[in-house]
């Protein structure tokens, strides 16, 4: 889903919108869960408009409402969806604003570059200290996704909600990492997500660019 949402905002919405296009969602098929993720933040950011298409079904107290009155199981439910326009407001933001700083914060290593070789290994490397970014997707993915339901929440009670699968040391590497990209910040008691929460992961980290941008490894 956080994949797919800044795909979505880069590719699709980005694009229209440098255009001076609007974007037309059909009634149907269903909108994915990822697409669904950049419209509801960016409309909560004041960055986007939803506008009723011209399919809105125009009936004076409520769909249906002559023939069924408000019996919504007896309402014909085709005419209860319609296409909706997305259009960008003055605030709205191209790009991946926090790509720079995401970017610049190398994923924590742990202790694998301790001399005496007995520092603890990172869930998300194996045991020839080679990194395997679908781990560390789920990983950032289900911390974020749960401090952004849950704002305010504390480390030990992530930790419970993930079933005991994450170490607190496991979970502290994720966590200083979301707070330095500055996707999380602290709260008197616990964490909450900061406004561009969504895109933790942007294009993703498992073609191993980002990881080696992030760690300083040249493509060359």
């Amino acid at each position: 889903m956080l994949r797919g949402a800044a795909k979505y905002k880069l590719e699709v919405l980005d694009t229209a919108f440098a255009r001076g296009e609007t974007i037309l969602l059909q009634k149907e098929p269903d909108v994915e869960d990822g697409e669904m993720m950049a419209i509801f933040n960016l409309v909560s950011m004041g960055m986007l408009q939803i506008k009723p298409g011209n399919d809105v079904p125009a009936s004076r107290y409520g769909l249906d409402w002559e023939d069924q009155g408000y019996k919504t199981k007896s309402m014909d439910k085709n005419i209860l969806s319609f296409s909706t326009i997305l259009q960008p407001t003055s605030t709205y933001l191209g790009a991946d604003p926090v790509s720079t700083t995401r970017g610049s914060v190398p994923i924590p290593r742990g202790g694998i570059d301790q001399p005496d070789d007995l520092g603890l290994i990172p869930a998300w490397f194996d045991i020839n200290l080679d990194f395997q970014p679908y781990i560390w997707e789920l990983l950032v993915g289900a911390v974020i996704g749960i401090i952004s339901v849950r704002p305010g929440v504390s480390s030990i009670e992530i930790i419970r909600t993930l079933s005991w699968t994450l170490s607190q040391y496991d979970l502290d590497l994720v966590l200083q990492f979301l707070r330095d990209c500055t996707l999380i910040q602290k709260t008197y008691n616990g964490w909450e997500t900061t406004e561009w929460w969504w895109l933790a992961l942007g294009s993703g980290y498992s073609d191993g660019v980002q990881w080696k941008v992030a760690n300083g490894i040249s493509e060359m």
